[in-house]
């Protein structure tokens, strides 16, 4: 970001999905948009995990950002580390992050903490459910 006077960008929306695809033109496609997983036993491992995030800020800025998954007891799980985000002239900022093979050890609340410029922007849960089929 530059000058001292900048904003630091703002999370507009983030979304947990299976899947993400942005094509050709811009339009954005997510698949299986969850904010709990129910899983029958633990641990349990998700091959792809996406975090999808929209960010206000100035266009042709750049900023850096970075997402984070802690667990239930505070431990950081996965980061992407800090990356440099492009703002483009035409548009909104979009951070598409997969994470793979993340095993999940315990039930409980999972935070995503989303930053801007080092600093948290937002963060929101996904809960962990451990649930056994009716039998």
């Amino acid at each position: 970001m530059s000058g001292p006077e900048a904003a630091r960008p703002e999370v507009e929306w983030s979304l947990l999905c299976d899947y993400c695809l942005i094509d050709i033109a811009g339009k954005l496609t997510l698949v299986g948009i969850f904010d709990r997983l129910l899983v029958p036993t633990l641990p349990v491992h998700a091959p792809l995990l996406v975090v999808v995030t929209r960010w206000r800020a100035p266009s042709t800025d750049r900023f850096i950002a970075e997402t984070r998954i802690w667990t239930p007891t505070e431990q950081l799980l996965v980061t992407t580390g800090p990356v440099e985000v492009a703002v483009p002239p035409a548009g909104p900022a979009m951070t598409v992050n997969q994470f793979r093979a993340v095993t999940f050890e315990r039930a409980g609340q999972y935070l995503i903490e989303l930053l801007a410029e080092r600093e948290t922007a937002r963060y929101y849960p996904c809960e962990v459910v451990v649930h056994s089929a009716p039998s």
